[in-house]
């Protein structure tokens, strides 16, 4: 025989798991990837700047996430349970590879996607994995492909891992500083892309359908 729950019962009962979830839990901290000022203030050039536009920055599904990803074994990822991004991680690193390359490039070499704007070189970051340990230890593997238009044909590609140590004594480590391991990981992908943006790329016309419309 089924036994009816009264509502007294059954508000009572969320009432009570409301409850032991605020007395249990705890508010997830709130952190983004926040790069290292370069070296040194950029310049405003003698002559224009080749200008470059940052594309959105790819990840696969499983890490595209507010969640703050802690790798435990070959096929585990497991979300903190104490903090959190405060955007999806392709947003995060986008915005902070932007801060780290204008920190390195001068003045006016990085621009937006308006199609008023000066044809720039495109470059696109694929990241293909992001591994962070509990012990701080991380593995950033990412490729990218410089073309000179948006939609022309590449010019340069390339493809990098970047690593970061674990924490002395291998042990592990709170929230803060796995997004710290990580912002390193990402600011020294932005040095590698610095060498690569500033190599002279052949010129190429685009062509007439493709040409920037009067503003």
């Amino acid at each position: 025989m089924r036994l009816a729950r009264s509502p007294v019962a059954a508000g009572s009962l969320a009432l009570c798991g409301l409850i032991a979830g605020c007395v249990s839990g705890r508010v997830a901290n709130i952190y983004v990837l926040s790069p290292a000022a370069g070296p040194g203030t950029p310049s405003t050039p003698d002559a224009p700047a080749a200008h470059l536009e940052l594309g959105s920055v790819q990840l696969p599904g499983f890490l595209d996430s507010t969640d703050i990803l802690v790798r435990q074994g070959a096929g585990e990822l497991v979300p903190s349970a104490t903090g959190r991004w405060g955007e999806r991680l392709s947003s995060g690193i986008h915005d902070a590879l932007r801060m780290a390359l204008q920190a390195r490039l001068p003045a006016g070499t990085l621009v937006g996607g308006s199609r008023c704007e000066t044809p720039a070189r495109y470059l696109a970051i694929s990241v293909t994995g992001f591994d962070v340990w509990a012990d701080g230890r991380t593995v950033l593997t990412a490729s990218w492909v410089l073309s000179a238009r948006r939609g022309g044909s590449a010019v340069a590609v390339g493809q990098e891992m970047f690593r970061e140590p674990a924490a002395a004594g291998g042990k592990a480590v709170g929230d803060a500083a796995l997004v710290a391991a990580m912002t390193a990981a990402v600011d020294a992908l932005a040095s590698r892309l610095v060498a690569l943006v500033g190599q002279p790329i052949p010129a190429q016309s685009p062509p007439s359908s493709a040409r920037t419309p009067p503003c």
